[in-house]
């Protein structure tokens, strides 16, 4: 496509763009997204290519001559620039241009030298050469922390204020102050033994009568329970929660307990035998709440443990909806119960030995019978390394795999 063709193609774009979002301010994000996406379709079928990704180091230089070139012939209209840059609404920034006694629009006209979208472009120029934008990604040095403390003793938490004079947006700010200030010492991503102790202490103090360990999390008063035991924000109080595990221990008592990353393979069985003695029809008529008692400790909510169950009939081929969850959990019993008889090695013999009738000069080609296909979803991480395969034994140095203890079960 010719270069004049292109520009007026990707003016028409803009144009249609410009007037879905005049005709449509009603709509919800989710709606103008999907109308904007339906427009740029139809456009990419007369031939509009647009680059998309990691920007180039030369497309970045082509936006910042073109910035500053465009500042200093409207700088009378334009002011600062920095103003110019964080009007809130993309829409006011192209009115903002388009009063300017300028024949072309500054993000309309680098659009036709980069090739790329509009909105795009003033999101870099946004993150870019906005001063502010730039600020909120370093770090907050000794300095910055001192003048941040002394501004929040003087103004209080007014962060709008404090934004003005640091230069950095109010959530950022208020995330340092909460970060090394209101819990100074405490390291979020490691929570120690002491700090949970203290916050199940103080959670059941202050209200003994609230469960904790309900499924919805939502409905426990998080912001009373920060405000009272003055332990972080109550939003954040809620996901650091609901990272652990949450359950009460035989004395009816509450625990807080790091989620493991392997669940005991013999634990596993226990629970799928338990609910294989039920009979149930569909997931909803199993009583969860037992179950998650007896996994108390591994799971992290009753929404967990459905999601373990449906994931262990993937694991081994199993469809509750065409076999009936009841069949579908007796079959699911079986195999588990095969699987620990046989032991990991006997399993990987019969594999490799049914496998090396199929595989020649090939890395990964499977062709397992029936009975031994899902046993290749229940050994994680197997593969055969690059070698020659013909009709004979494969040689142990052949065979490369991750040893794997029985009690695991990935």
């Amino acid at each position: 496509m010719a270069e004049e063709d292109f520009a007026d193609l990707l003016e028409e774009y803009h144009d249609a763009i410009d007037s879905f979002i005049l005709l449509n301010k009603g709509l919800g994000s989710l709606n103008r997204d999907k109308g904007v996406a339906e427009i740029t379709k139809t456009f990419a079928s007369k031939g509009l290519k647009l680059r998309y990704g990691r920007w180039t180091r030369q497309e970045k230089q082509l936006l910042h001559a073109n910035f500053e070139e465009f500042v200093k012939n409207n700088e009378d209209e334009i002011g600062n620039p920095v103003d110019f840059v964080n009007a809130s609404d993309e829409k006011a920034r192209v009115n903002e241009v388009r009063r300017l006694k300028n024949d072309l629009n500054f993000y309309r006209h680098v659009s036709k030298k980069l090739f790329r979208e509009r909105v795009v472009i003033v999101n870099h120029v946004k993150h870019e050469l906005d001063p502010l934008a730039v600020s909120n990604h370093q770090r907050y040095t000794v300095e910055d922390l001192h003048l941040l403390k002394s501004l929040v003793d003087r103004h209080g938490r007014k962060w709008k204020v404090i934004s003005q004079e640091m230069g950095r947006s109010q959530v950022s700010l208020q995330s340092a102050h909460r970060n090394f200030f209101l819990h100074e010492g405490y390291d979020r991503k490691a929570p120690t033994a002491k700090h949970e102790r203290r916050l199940i202490k103080q959670m059941q103090k202050h209200f003994p009568d609230t469960d904790f360990t309900c499924e919805l999390v939502s409905d426990v008063p998080w912001n009373d329970i920060a405000n009272k035991i003055g332990f972080m924000h109550g939003k954040y109080l809620c996901t650091f929660w609901e990272s652990k595990v949450k359950y009460l221990d035989d004395e009816g008592k509450l625990r807080l307990r790091n989620l493991p990353r392997k669940i005991p393979f013999k634990l596993m069985r226990k629970f799928v035998k338990h609910i294989a003695k039920q009979r149930p029809t569909h997931f909803d008529s199993l009583d969860w709440a037992h179950y998650y008692r007896m996994l108390c400790g591994h799971v992290a909510g009753v929404i967990t443990l459905k999601s373990l169950l449906s994931s262990l009939l993937r694991r081994y081929k199993l469809d509750a909806n065409e076999m009936g969850l009841a069949d579908a959990v007796d079959e699911l019993k079986s195999r588990m119960k095969k699987v620990e008889k046989l032991g990991f090695q006997s399993i990987w013999e019969e594999i490799r030995a049914e496998s090396v009738k199929f595989m020649r000069n090939e890395r990964f080609h499977w062709a397992l019978s029936p009975d031994l296909a899902h046993y290749v979803h229940d050994t994680p991480r197997m593969y055969v390394g690059y070698g020659e395969f013909i009709d004979h034994d494969i040689s142990p140095s052949d065979i490369k795999s991750e040893p794997i203890e029985m009690d695991e079960v990935w």
